[in-house]
């Protein structure tokens, strides 16, 4: 790795929504499944209630991986390339509103947890946001905030 890229995780849960109502095919299948299987009806609804749980814990436990996203940031003097989802983007550090820090809220049905996320505002192109997944997130933000410094002393 480059001095100048960094490689750091985001949470971004588009991945995520593109494959969860294969969890809900996957739910009725068992469920017909269960039908054709169990022919007294009193142990029919209770399978199904437990199938039902297992499949919202197993989305549980497979959000936090599905959700995790690779970006990079590759430095220059008056640039920096971010990629991600095999596009790059190149931003010149001049064009850089502002790099703030929010909180918001991570949903999953009846969970709910604060947690963090960085916003960078680029002037005339809208704004980025990257939800803090571990330290490298935070990392490559300080980088950022950092290269800003330095060229706006230039």
């Amino acid at each position: 790795m480059n001095n100048n890229k960094y490689e750091f995780k985001y949470k971004n849960n588009h991945f995520f929504k593109k494959i969860s109502p294969l969890f809900l095919i996957l739910y009725i299948l068992l469920v017909i499944v269960l039908y054709k299987a169990i022919f007294v009806f009193y142990l029919f609804i209770p399978s199904s209630i437990a199938c039902g749980i297992l499949i919202l814990v197993w989305m549980y436990f497979f959000k936090k991986k599905a959700c995790i996203t690779k970006g990079t940031f590759e430095f220059f003097d008056d640039e920096f390339y971010y990629t991600t989802y095999r596009k790059t983007l190149a931003i010149r550090y001049k064009e850089i509103d502002d790099i703030t820090e929010l909180e918001y809220i991570d949903k999953f049905l009846i969970f709910k947890k604060k947690s963090k996320q960085y916003q960078i505002k680029i002037i005339n192109a809208g704004s980025f946001y990257f939800p803090y997944y571990d330290y490298s997130t935070e990392k490559a933000i300080n980088l950022l905030k950092e290269k800003l410094t330095e060229n706006s002393h230039k």
